[in-house]
């Protein structure tokens, strides 16, 4: 940009600290972790590593994120509808052993709010005896999210290959794209998890990729 309009280096970072009352910053590639996000890491991976062991990590499911912000009023009627509409349905009907085929299963969540409100923990905590609760799961570790570290990297790369002019397209194109992933991918990705729990502990709580 200096060279652009024909300044200095130093007077152009001048321009943009004094006058504009900017500042640069470097992008961070990592999730951000504090000393106490680190001690929660660790404390939660020592103890989901020991769940992993009398766990079946064969079958997981995560349910699609949110793709547009929620108000306040919203994430209410999120709330509601996400524990009536999916949670009720997915283990209280025959929908649940459609699709995992009446094998042991593990229900993962995203840190949403409709997934963290005190009614749908409640229900789970009710309905699910190897419920994992939102205070046992490691908080800030997208590197322990199976869709995080891997699957959304893969959509991306198929799904998004082009540009899309509505949500509804890029939908299609997720679905299209999620169908097409061969089940022995999936469950590489989730034998992964507790390799990775393991590596967490090993960096005490820190940065494992």
């Amino acid at each position: 940009m200096a060279k652009e309009l024909k300044i200095s280096r130093g007077s152009l970072q001048t321009i943009v600290k004094r006058d504009l009352g900017l500042s640069s910053f470097k992008k961070r590639k990592v999730h951000f972790l504090s000393d106490k996000i680190k001690t929660k890491r660790l404390s939660r991976s020592k103890s989901s590593i020991h769940d992993s062991q009398r766990r079946d990590w064969i079958k997981s499911f995560s349910p699609m994120k949110n793709l547009s912000p929620l108000n306040k009023h919203s994430i209410v009627k999120t709330i509601e509808y996400y524990l009536k509409a999916l949670l009720l349905s997915l283990m209280s009907t025959d929908l649940g052993q459609m699709m995992f085929e009446n094998q042991p299963f593990i229900f993962q969540q995203d840190g949403a709010p409709a997934h963290t409100a005190n009614s749908t923990q409640e229900w789970l905590r009710t309905n699910i005896p190897d419920f994992i609760s939102k205070v046992e799961w490691p908080s800030s570790s997208p590197d322990l999210n199976p869709l995080d570290f891997s699957m959304w990297s893969i959509l991306e790369s198929s799904a998004c290959s082009k540009s899309h002019n509505s949500i509804e397209s890029l939908k299609q194109s997720l679905t299209r794209e999620w169908e097409k992933i061969p089940q022995e991918m999936l469950r590489t990705v989730v034998w992964a998890v507790p390799g990775r729990l393991k590596a967490v502990i090993k960096k005490k709580g820190g940065y494992i990729e």
